[in-house]
């Protein structure tokens, strides 16, 4: 038998992207849309279920991010004190989505100069 896996997973909305959390691999994916217009509370709840984990790592895979969540986002991330690696995927075709993604990895390493961040562009 089996061991059961330690995964939280909170499904998309039309505002809110997936969330998975795999807590024995240490890794969070968010995918799809991030449009809130005031994420303090969705990211605060993010916030207090992956503040334990140590050289956690991020897959962001985000169709869209407004300029109020990547604020959220980015403050998360920054603030993570044991932060591992993340891995910012985009459509090729994405050119905002892109230029969010360089902006995020010089604002992460500024902060944590030894994380992994690779920026992945995913064909269409």
């Amino acid at each position: 038998m089996g061991k059961k896996k330690n995964i939280y997973n909170l499904p998309a909305t039309h505002s809110t992207p997936e969330i998975v959390i795999d807590y024995d691999n240490k890794v969070i994916k968010m995918s799809g849309r991030c449009i809130l217009e005031d994420p303090h509370t969705f990211f605060f709840e993010l916030l207090q279920k992956i503040v334990f984990i140590d050289d956690l790592k991020y897959i962001i895979e985000l169709e869209y991010l407004n300029s109020s969540s990547l604020r959220h986002l980015f403050s998360i991330i920054r603030s993570e004190l044991t932060l591992k690696e993340v891995e910012w995927i985009y459509d090729e075709e994405d050119f905002d989505m892109g230029e969010k993604g360089n902006y995020f990895k010089e604002m992460v390493n500024d902060k944590h100069p030894d994380v992994i961040f690779n920026l992945i562009e995913k064909p269409r």
